[in-house]
């Protein structure tokens, strides 16, 4: 795992999605590489945690020989 500074990233835009949690794109200055960033939601009476897990699986899956 890697953690970056974001701090002097561009943040850009996120109208076009959809559902209910915060998110942020971010540019990435040196590359112009664009992140998509989606911020668990805590609510008292619901346990999002599997949800949480289910997406960070999936962002961190090899696709490279999907087709």
């Amino acid at each position: 795992m890697e953690f970056y500074d974001v701090s002097d990233w561009l943040v850009t835009s996120v109208s076009s999605t959809k559902g209910t949690r915060d998110k942020l794109v971010l540019i990435k200055p040196q590359t112009e590489d664009t992140y998509f960033l989606k911020f668990p939601m805590i609510r008292e009476k619901r346990d999002y945690t599997p949800e949480n897990w289910s997406e960070i699986l999936a962002g961190s899956a090899d696709l490279s020989g999907w087709q």
